[in-house]
């Protein structure tokens, strides 16, 4: 943490106008005709190596992008279900595990249940509603090949959600 007063007497100018405007973000792109949500590949076991020389090549492929271009990319990427790919996590969703969470007194509760796969609970969406990044929204709008759309496994209450950059 920096003192505001301290870093002026230095000279540094901290007015929010020149020293951090806020420039609005341009919107997201729309989804290109035939573009779909790609499906996840099928598991392939990369040594050190290979992993490196994708990573890279996936890194080479962004540089000419502008963000909203990499926002779309994102949003139309596979989606990677670690309980697809690694059938060993399933044991662990299986486990009953406690569950806390905080009441509207502020005093907190705890339940004894299982995950079983299940989406985030999101809570108190009604009274405070929820942000979302705006590639979300952008993947819901999308669809797969088969013309089936993606719905997060979160409870997202669409009429309270906030999209944002």
């Amino acid at each position: 943490m920096f003192s505001a007063r301290g870093l002026q007497n230095l000279g540094l100018d901290l007015d929010p106008e020149t020293y951090h405007p806020v420039l609005k973000r341009p919107s997201a792109l729309e989804i290109p005709p035939n573009s779909y949500i790609q499906p996840m590949p099928r598991s392939e076991k990369f040594t050190i190596a290979k992993y490196e020389e994708k990573v890279s090549e996936d890194a080479n492929i962004e540089v000419g992008l502008s963000e909203q271009e990499i926002d779309l990319r994102d949003a139309l990427s596979p989606k990677w279900d670690q309980l697809r790919l690694s059938r060993w996590w399933w044991i662990l969703e299986l486990l009953p595990l406690k569950h806390r969470f905080q009441k509207d007194d502020k005093s907190w509760a705890s339940y004894l249940g299982f995950n079983v796969g299940k989406g985030r609970h999101i809570p108190k969406q009604r009274k405070h509603g929820v942000k979302v990044h705006r590639t979300v929204k952008t993947r819901m709008d999308a669809s797969y090949a088969n013309g089936k759309k993606y719905l997060p496994k979160a409870n997202l209450k669409p009429e309270r959600v906030t999209w944002v950059d």
